[in-house]
C-alpha cells in the first residue's frame, strides 16, 4: 500500500519530540508521519532528510533520502505497520528485500506504532532497521555511515 505524503513535509531536526504524550497514531499514515519526524529528529547535526515521491502504483509506503554533511546519501524505504508481532518479522524482511531491490544502495526500515523489546530484538536479528511512534529507533546504514539508536517506551502506552 502506497501512503501519500504531503509534498511540503518539512522536518525540524534536533528538536525535542515527545511522541508518547500524543494520541495514539490510528492509521498507517499517522504511524509513518510520526516515525519520519522521530527519525529526522535523531539525525546528527548537519544531516538532512527529505521525502522522495513514489508513484501511485508503487507498493512502497514511503521513500526518504537521508543526506550526510559531505553530500553522500541513502534512500530509506519505509514500510509502515500499525502492529508488528514477532511472527511478522520474516515476512517484513522478505517484503523490504523486494522493495529495496530496485533502489540502489537503499535501506529498508520498519515503522510501527509500538515495537516491544522482543520484537525489536527479532528485527535486529533479521538485520532490519526500525522506528516506532514512542521513540524506539535503530537505524544502521553502512554508507554513508549512520547509526541511530534511541529508547522509547518499554510498554505500549496506548494499550488499555
Amino acid at each position: 500500500m502506497h501512503i501519500p505524503l504531503a509534498p511540503d513535509v518539512r522536518y525540524f531536526p534536533n528538536t525535542e519530540v515527545s511522541a508518547v504524550s500524543e494520541d495514539a497514531p490510528e492509521t498507517e499514515i499517522e504511524v509513518l508521519r510520526r516515525g519520519e519526524v522521530i527519525l529526522a529528529d535523531r539525525l546528527p547535526a548537519g544531516w538532512s532528510v527529505r521525502s522522495v515521491p513514489v508513484g501511485p502504483d508503487d507498493r512502497r509506503d514511503a521513500l526518504l533520502e537521508v543526506r550526510a554533511p559531505d553530500g553522500a546519501s541513502v534512500t530509506l524505504v519505509l514500510e509502515a505497520k500499525r502492529v508488528v508481532e514477532g511472527r511478522d518479522v520474516a515476512a517484513l524482511r522478505n517484503q523490504l528485500d523486494a522493495y529495496v531491490s530496485d533502489v540502489p544502495g537503499g535501506q529498508g526500515v520498519v515503522v510501527a506504532r509500538y515495537l516491544s523489546p522482543p520484537v525489536q530484538a527479532r528485527l535486529r536479528e533479521a538485520g532490519l532497521s526500525y522506528v516506532d511512534a514512542t521513540g524506539n529507533i535503530r537505524v544502521e546504514v553502512p554508507s554513508p555511515g549512520l547509526y541511530l539508536s534511541d529508547r522509547g517506551a518499554d510498554k505500549d502506552p496506548w494499550r488499555g
